[in-house]
């Protein structure tokens, strides 16, 4: 009789709190979600929108580029940005793009609602769990409403992973693998799965996974081009793995790499007091650290196929998902939706055979959820105390494989084919390590010659020498502005209310690019020169005579006189221009799919290729000497010079990352340019270097 008002009382508790965390969801998240767009939603919408009207994308991992395309379509979202996700990620969202952006909102809102019905009936079957557990566990997910609030995809990659899972114990390899390739193109993690086929020699499952992927990367191309996917592959997508594809150095994202970026890496702006600068150690011990936390989940898979066994599949799913989490580099709080997965199954296998456990898994996955963590950054060892999130991932993932391990007999990491594997794994993390070495030749050269920036400036582009100070484009947390005070560590900034992409500079003042729906040019103040309408990018010959700009027509860019007079052809793509004393400009411009290069162009001559490989960012000395521009190769823009003399070439800086945007000063001898190395991508700082002696 006491265990059953002891159960009748669990069973009331349990429909209470689901009552409780309910009403929270329906009257907090909901109602908030359903209002604003606020952040993320709109990065998705707007690339398959550009996509669905025949926009080219090839830029559309540019930030400007974007910001650009958001402003003329009055998208009600300050900041955009598509880094770091996947082109094929946006087309889920493609069928909604004919409505306005909230409507659509509205609309993914719901239908990630609808989801969570199957997910919690396959839950239910895979694990035994009683409906109501399995939906308060739901709703006590913090992390799930964050998700609802900024319009994610993390409940449908939940989707996702538990019908593969379901599909697995069911013995239909093929659809599990089919879905699992789905989500690995969806989001880069879930293709570990692949390992997880591979340990049980499913090939089914690992070609239907394989074929799957190719298949949405072929559909993925057809519809957003190859420059996109191109730009991904090369530059995305590896330093998203290092964890540098955002700020790596701020606490809130709670990761590894952000703990060892903050630990032992120096950054001028973002982590000016680290415990111990040491970035090769850092490099070394990422990929050592990322093997030890997921080689145990790969390690305790049960090798083979075998249908006795398949009681063990959701905790084996369950284990995996947690590590490959743990070992993430840009977690954002939504991603840990996925970890009411692991979450339900733990409970089904701990609370009747471990209370104490249960309890334990319970905290933790509260825990990781917790909106609360103080995350500010600091320095030192108290990096360690404010990063809890981390630790308590890694303490949830040691307890599925404590799980896992204690339900095999003998415990699997002590299997003879286990050698094979471990050996697999040390290689495959000895070439981490070699790759992350690799990486770190003169990636912070830059210091030397970095300018001192603010501190509320995310990153700043677009430098030049007006004559009375250094100016740039920054972007700030209420947009991008032109601004003198740039390079100043602190002080007020006269702030336009519109963006301001880009801008060129003269004796008498700026042309000024401010975007709403659409883009125009905005003389110096000084002057009673007119507007530039429907024009971008301003680009003035040394000697402030010349003013040519960039009009975009669905994605392409072409060059244009002040007297609107078309200097290149429509079949290219115009991203930079460099104007000549003779009227003439050097252009950088790509035609088709293809990288781009260099030309000389003027009106009523035909272009010359300058044959300087896939290049852009022409800059002419004020002497008419020198040519800097940007270099493309191995994946990086490197700066190089030209001697315009004798042809002859030279590069001026090499290293695993970006510098772009030269500018001279007025001695043609000294080079402002924009950095990311030692940042992040795209993130870049001002650099001040002589190149000429």
């Amino acid at each position: 009789m006491s265990g059953l008002r002891t159960g009748r009382v669990g069973r009331a508790v349990e429909w209470l709190l689901l009552f409780v965390c309910s009403v929270g969801l329906g009257a907090h998240t909901l109602p908030k979600a359903w209002r604003t767009l606020n952040t993320d939603f709109p990065n998705y919408y707007l690339t398959a929108q550009l996509a669905r009207q025949g926009y080219d994308t090839s830029q559309a991992y540019d930030w400007r580029w974007i910001q650009r395309e958001k402003d003329h379509r009055a998208i009600d979202q300050r900041i955009v940005g598509l880094a770091p996700i996947t082109p094929f990620s946006t087309l889920f969202v493609w069928p909604l793009t004919g409505l306005a952006p909230l409507q659509a909102k509205h609309l993914w809102l719901l239908l990630q609602l609808a989801l969570l019905i199957p997910i919690a009936l396959m839950l239910q079957e895979l694990t035994g769990q009683p409906l109501r557990r399995i939906a308060l566990l739901t709703v006590a997910c913090f992390p799930l409403h964050r998700n609802l609030l900024y319009g994610q995809f993390y409940i449908l990659l939940l989707a996702m992973l538990v019908a593969a899972c379901w599909a697995y114990r069911r013995q239909l390899s093929v659809l599990s693998g089919v879905l699992i390739g789905l989500a690995a193109m969806t989001k880069i993690f879930p293709a570990v799965f692949l390992l997880y086929f591979l340990r049980k020699r499913n090939g089914r499952a690992l070609l239907a996974a394989g074929g799957t992927m190719a298949s949405c990367f072929a559909v993925s191309i057809a519809v957003f081009g190859w420059g996109m996917h191109r730009y991904y592959l090369q530059s995305v997508l590896p330093w998203t793995l290092r964890g540098e594809i955002l700020p790596p150095y701020l606490l809130a994202s709670s990761s590894l790499s952000t703990l060892l970026h903050r630990l032992l890496v120096y950054e001028p702006q973002w982590n000016p007091h680290p415990w111990h600068n040491a970035p090769m150690l850092a490099a070394v011990l990422a990929p050592m650290l990322q093997m030890v936390l997921i080689a145990p989940a790969i390690l305790l898979i049960r090798p083979g196929n075998k249908l006795n066994e398949d009681k063990w599949v959701a905790i084996e799913w369950s284990a995996l998902l947690c590590a490959t989490l743990a070992i993430s580099t840009i977690p954002a709080s939504y991603n840990f939706t996925l970890l009411l997965f692991p979450m339900v199954v733990l409970c089904s296998e701990l609370i009747a055979r471990w209370p104490a456990a249960a309890v334990l898994a319970v905290f933790l996955y509260l825990g990781i959820g917790n909106p609360a963590w103080n995350t500010a950054n600091v320095d030192g060892l108290r990096v360690l105390l404010h990063e809890p999130r981390f630790f308590l991932l890694v303490a949830f993932t040691a307890l599925c494989c404590w799980t896992l391990a204690h339900g095999l007999h003998p415990p699997r990491l002590l299997h003879a084919e286990n050698v094979w594997w471990c050996v697999a794994l040390l290689l495959f993390a000895g070439l981490g390590v070699a790759k992350a070495v690799s990486h770190q030749r003169n990636l912070y050269a830059d210091y030397a010659y970095r300018l001192p920036m603010r501190s509320d400036a995310l990153f700043f582009a677009d430098p030049a020498d007006t004559g009375h100070g250094i100016e740039g484009i920054g972007l700030f947390l209420d947009g991008y502005h032109l601004t003198d005070a740039a390079f100043v560590p602190e002080g007020p900034a006269s702030m336009s209310s519109v963006d301001q992409l880009t801008f060129a500079s003269t004796a008498g003042g700026n042309w000024v690019e401010e975007v709403a729906a659409l883009s125009r040019i905005l003389p110096p103040s000084s002057t009673s020169l007119v507007a530039i309408e429907d024009g971008g990018s301003p680009k003035l010959s040394p000697d402030g005579h010349l003013l040519g700009y960039i009009r975009d027509q669905r994605g392409r860019g072409q060059l244009l006189s002040h007297a609107e007079v078309p200097l290149t052809p429509v079949r290219w793509n115009v991203l930079d221009a460099a104007p000549l004393a003779d009227g003439s400009f050097f252009v950088a411009a790509s035609e088709g799919q293809e990288m781009p290069g260099l030309f000389h162009v003027g009106a009523g001559s035909a272009p010359q290729p300058l044959r300087l490989g896939a290049a852009r960012y022409p800059a002419l000395s004020a002497d008419g000497r020198w040519l800097a521009y940007s270099r493309y190769q191995s994946g990086s823009w490197n700066l190089w010079l030209l001697d315009m003399t004798d042809n002859a070439t030279r590069p001026l800086t090499q290293g695993d990352c970006n510098r772009v945007e030269p500018a001279w000063e007025a001695d043609s001898k000294t080079l402002l340019y924009a950095s990311d190395c030692g940042r992040a991508l795209g993130f870049t700082a001002i650099c001040r270097r002589r190149v000429i002696p």
